[in-house]
């Protein structure tokens, strides 16, 4: 409470960088007076008074949190509409923090469905939900999101990468998904080696006929 929501003139910078921290552990604790708070910066934000860009992710983890489908309805407007990288990894991680089953399956399909979210960062709604289920749960959605999110790639390089990560995180029970996805991956790699100069007069050809 001292060190409140709003940053103070000439305030240590070291505050700054702690105030977030805090308002996000307390109010995923479940103290009522920072979850009522956080709402009515929420409310306030979208009706355009907007919140300090340094206390931003604290709010949308909170409300996102404790709100409902209406809620989440709201950040995934915000963050279609926002054109930073930074503002939108702020909502994505965000929005995967609900501890509701149906909005988080609506997050999903907005996250892994369509062209809402890029691909390359999807990843960051997958750390928002690591931060807030239980690990039944984040392994059942980690099996979702390598069979929903990354069996589409036909790149080598994008092949390691998803290696390298997941062997980092040591989740054994998405191993056999991971090992399914990379030969998937290889497979497509390789198709499109063997074929892309036949693909690609393919392609000329039919530009030809349609001029």
């Amino acid at each position: 409470k001292k060190l409140g929501w709003d940053a103070k003139s000439n305030e240590n910078p070291l505050l700054a960088m702690l105030r977030p921290m805090i308002l996000s552990i307390v109010g995923k604790s479940g103290d009522q007076d920072v979850i009522n708070e956080a709402k009515k910066r929420f409310e306030r934000h979208i009706a355009g008074d907007l919140i300090d860009p340094n206390i931003r992710e604290a709010v949308y983890a909170i409300v996102s949190r404790y709100g409902d489908e209406n809620t989440q309805k709201e950040l995934c407007k915000l963050y279609s509409a926002a054109d930073m990288t930074e503002e939108k990894v702020r909502l994505l991680s965000a929005m995967g923090q609900s501890l509701k089953p149906e909005v988080i399956e609506n997050t999903l399909k907005f996250t892994f469905e369509g062209d809402n979210v890029r691909m390359q960062d999807s990843f960051y709604g997958l750390i928002g939900y690591a931060l807030s289920r239980d690990g039944r749960n984040l392994s059942s959605f980690l099996v979702r999101f390598v069979e929903m999110g990354l069996s589409n790639f036909a790149d080598e390089k994008i092949a390691d990468e998803i290696k390298s990560f997941f062997d980092s995180i040591n989740t054994p029970i998405i191993a056999r998904p991971v090992k399914k996805v990379l030969e998937t991956i290889h497979m497509r790699s390789e198709v499109l080696k063997r074929d892309s100069k036949a693909i690609d007069e393919f392609l000329k050809q039919q530009q030809q006929q349609q001029q």
